[in-house]
């Protein structure tokens, strides 16, 4: 993330040949020609606002299309597309930003003359904008559209600085836009017909992106055809925001299982090709703050099947350790999808593993943890650990029912990794990644933080009634718009409903003093 001086951006081009005029950039326009808002003795100048301005009208590379507060735009740039969302908090790309800095000022251009900016100074820069599209007194109307933007547009509203963030789009949530109907063709920009041929910055994201995968990809040929069901598809990384505890396990994992993979090429196996290299990971983190959701990454980003296993107070032995039962008549053994995953290969998810009897835990994990990587396969028959066996449990710290794990079971996870609640960028960036829009989202966030801010309060003295506020509240609140409903009473059936689970009385207090407050989306 980024933040411009858009002063940069109009004038460090200097002596570059415009098409649309006779003129250079930095060079002045005739004398007299000026905008309503040049207030000063100096003649007009041409920017690099008149490259975009060529790149929309002669180059013809540019489409836009806009929702009733976002614009997207494609152009090309240097044999390359880029795609972006611009708001009113700055530009979202899809990928990396154009290397020509100066290419930003085309979404920019854009917003300023679409129907979502609308004050005098879009007024006249729609004129001009207008006049270049019909071939009226072009090269006045390039000269005055650059001094207009550059007294109006950045004078009269404050727009000195513009942020930019790259790789903030998901390739899938445009495709999903763009299906539904959410970004409409901007009327102004109709009768441009463009020409954009190349790849496109969601088709270069995903080649980088694949380049990374591949990266941490575990290249182990011998997944059964029933194992690589159990691999999460990459697709599903198209909506996932990772975070830096997700590449840190990947990397991990890649690390690690490369060494067991070369030892066992080398002719080694079993235990021994085991040696130091077991990964044994705890994942904390309150409720909803994507533990689940980052393990079936790490599946995607590894190549690795995944196996969750959810324990609960009930837990026993069994659910490691397999159990006969009565099969059509007759007594067989069940073989568990711990067992599955420990012979064979593969992440093991222990989900809530907390919850479970300490001892009962440390009684049928505490050797398969560690050397000697033995589980007694139905209580007696011992079942050694595949090298390719990674074991990962995760927590949810301060729930009803948790327990603090047996400290030798926990000294056997090596590496701990705390799950907080995402910052507010991220936050509005995992829930804009399934689709919904970005301005929703943020809107979303607003009512979530306002909300545990309320019951963090001292004088309410509440902030035990946070753990119910997780992020699936505020994906519910986002799916009951998309299903029709007001913002707020979205927000009311799902994030102060949760409250209300508990305590009825405190979320008709958060009703009142903070979603009765809160604007109007």
């Amino acid at each position: 993330m980024g933040l411009r001086k858009l002063n940069d951006l109009l004038f460090k081009v200097v002596k570059t040949p415009i098409q649309l005029a006779d003129a250079t950039t930095s060079s002045y326009g005739p004398s007299g020609v000026i905008s309503k808002f040049h207030s000063n003795a100096q003649p007009a100048k041409y920017s690099a606002v008149a490259l975009a301005l060529d790149a929309i009208f002669v180059d013809k590379v540019v489409v836009g299309y806009n929702t009733k507060d976002s614009v997207y735009t494609k152009f090309m740039e240097d044999g390359l597309a880029y795609e972006c969302c611009i708001d009113e908090t700055g530009i979202s790309w899809v990928g990396k930003e154009p290397r020509k800095q100066y290419m930003m000022l085309i979404p920019v251009i854009l917003y300023a003359v679409s129907d979502i900016y609308n004050t005098d100074a879009s007024t006249e820069l729609k004129e001009y904008f207008l006049n270049i599209k019909n071939n009226e007194d072009v090269k006045q109307a390039v000269i005055l559209f650059c001094d207009a933007f550059y007294y109006g547009f950045m004078g009269e509203d404050g727009h000195p600085t513009i942020t930019s963030n790259p790789n903030e789009l998901a390739p899938a949530m445009i495709s999903r836009s763009m299906e539904t109907g959410i970004f409409k063709p901007m009327s102004i920009m109709s009768g441009i017909e463009a020409t954009i041929t190349e790849a496109t910055p969601s088709a270069v994201k995903e080649e980088e992106e694949e380049e990374a995968e591949k990266n941490y990809i575990v290249e182990y040929d011998g997944w059964t055809e029933e194992e690589k069901l159990k691999i999460t598809s990459q697709k599903y990384l198209d909506t996932y925001v990772v975070v830096r505890q997700t590449e840190s396990i990947a990397n991990k994992i890649k690390f690690r299982m490369d060494r067991v993979l070369a030892k066992i090429n080398s002719g080694i196996e079993g235990v021994e090709a085991i040696g130091n290299d077991y990964i044994n990971v705890l994942l904390v983190g309150r409720p909803g703050t994507g533990k689940t959701a980052l393990m079936h990454a790490i599946s995607a980003m590894t190549g690795m099947p995944i196996y969750t296993i959810p324990f609960s107070k009930n837990t026993e032995e069994d659910t490691v350790e397999g159990k006969n039962k009565v099969i059509d008549g007759k007594i067989g053994f069940v073989e568990t999808d711990f067992l599955k995953a420990y012979q064979h290969g593969g992440i093991i998810v222990c989900e809530e593993i907390n919850l479970a009897d300490p001892a009962v835990v440390m009684g049928c994990m505490g050797q398969a943890i560690e050397y000697p990587f033995i589980v007694m396969k139905d209580g007696y028959e011992p079942i050694r650990r595949h090298p390719l066996c990674i074991i990962i449990g995760t927590m949810n710290s301060g729930t009803a029912g948790s327990k603090q794990l047996n400290q030798a079971l926990s000294s056997r996870f090596k590496t701990t990794y705390i799950l907080d609640d995402p910052d507010k960028n991220t936050f509005v960036k995992i829930l804009a990644a399934k689709g919904h829009p970005k301005k929703l989202c943020r809107y979303v966030y607003t009512a979530y933080e306002r909300i545990t801010n309320y019951l963090k309060d001292p004088q309410q003295s509440q902030e035990e009634l946070c753990e119910n506020l997780t992020m699936r509240g505020c994906f519910g609140a986002l799916e009951g718009i998309e299903e029709g409903e007001d913002p707020k009473t979205a927000i009311r059936n799902t994030l102060v409903g949760k409250i209300a689970e508990i305590d009825l009385e405190t979320a008709r207090r958060v009703d009142e003093h903070v979603l009765d407050a809160l604007a109007e989306y």
